[in-house]
């Protein structure tokens, strides 16, 4: 299929998708995801058996720079490190400085580093934020971002492309 890149995540769960009867996402975790990928591009499976041709994957990862308890988020991204990934995509950022900080912990594992971006919306998302202000926040975010990573990753909770193509727009 032509496929490279793979943005390994463990999910939501199955009753939260398009699938309810689906079984649980939490079978394998983005860590165990990580690494089966990795053991594919060597040319084994899971069980260390050889495959044939190796598979040549890009592998992504995410990370939370705002979790509520980023030790444990800097553990996990730790595990998935070694396991194998090659790029890190990020949750959103609001808060550049804060963003800054939670560089300075993960520049050790030397992998590039994708922000993401999200425009406010609706009040759901952020109190008193219309989209166009929620794209002009986004776009100053990303802005500042841009010496620091290697990427921006711009989405919406509605999957509104309008809304994230006025965000790249506004960068060129």
């Amino acid at each position: 299929m032509g496929l490279r890149n793979l943005m390994l995540v463990t999910g939501d769960p199955g009753r939260v998708g398009d699938y309810p009867d689906a079984t649980a996402v939490f079978d394998v975790d983005s860590i165990g995801l990580t690494n089966l990928v990795s053991r594919l591009n060597h040319g084994c499976d899971v069980g260390g058996q050889a495959i044939g041709a190796p598979t040549g994957f890009h592998i992504g990862v995410s990370v939370n720079p705002a979790a509520s308890n980023l030790d444990e988020e800097l553990r996990r991204f730790e595990y998935k490190v070694e396991a194998g990934a090659e790029f890190v995509v990020t949750r959103p950022i609001f808060d550049v400085r804060g963003f800054e900080r939670f560089l300075k912990r993960v520049e050790t594992a030397r992998l590039p580093i994708i922000a993401g971006v999200f425009p406010f919306e609706s009040s759901r998302n952020a109190e008193f934020a219309a989209t166009q202000e929620g794209i002009a926040i986004a776009r100053q975010i990303a802005a500042e971002l841009r010496g620091a990573v290697q990427g921006v990753q711009v989405s919406t909770q509605s999957g509104d492309i309008e809304a994230a193509l006025a965000v790249l727009d506004g960068l060129r």
